[in-house]
């Protein structure tokens, strides 16, 4: 990963990752002084003296350093990882995503409430959004989360015959092209 003493961005979002014998939750990163500069990427290792705190990126300095090979347990890396310095701590905005939303307006137009109202959630330890468009449930991957811009993955529906008068087609669409988020006070607008 990481030269002798570099600058990373930490997310303050862990997601699930491989980790040979099962999964764990690891550390995001982004390497380089800008933030977004890079997709963020998994960090399998501890960093010591770093203090991960859900809802805060952070800006650290680490170095790193190779540990005796006799001295490495079974599956470990043979890299020891140090923060030397926190740089930079920043609000997350991101992880405020993290939970149940429910369609109020498509359109910039309030929705009919008549129909069954279409729902979103966002398990962002798993990268994966899910929900009910009106009739059918669906889910899928998030491909990529950055500080105002996400790309979704191809949905998978449950296909059952709708009766009731819905908007999921319409919707469905919509969620697929969104490429650009805003959060604000709670509510959450998207736009492609």
């Amino acid at each position: 990963c990481c030269s002798t003493n570099n600058t990373l961005w930490v997310s303050s979002i862990k997601t699930e990752c491989d980790a040979g014998a099962g999964t764990k939750n690891c550390l995001n990163i982004q390497q380089g002084e800008e933030l977004d500069a890079q997709p963020w990427q998994n960090f399998y290792s501890d960093i010591e003296n770093f203090e991960f705190e859900e809802g805060y990126l952070k800006k650290i300095k680490i170095s790193k350093s190779k540990i005796n090979a006799k001295d490495v347990p079974a599956d470990a890396s043979s890299v020891k990882y140090t923060m030397v310095k926190e740089l930079r701590k920043i609000q997350d905005v991101r992880s405020e995503l993290s939970g149940s939303w429910v369609l109020a307006n498509m359109d910039a137009k309030p929705i009919n409430k008549m129909v069954v109202l279409p729902t979103l959630d966002f398990d962002l330890a798993k990268m994966q959004f899910s929900g009910n468009g009106g009739c059918n449930s669906y889910s899928g991957q998030i491909v990529s989360l950055e500080s105002k811009h996400m790309k979704l993955g191809n949905s998978l529906s449950t296909m059952k015959a709708c009766n009731n008068e819905n908007i999921e087609a319409k919707y469905l669409k919509k969620l697929a092209t969104a490429d650009y988020y805003l959060l604000k006070a709670g509510i959450l607008t998207m736009y492609n």
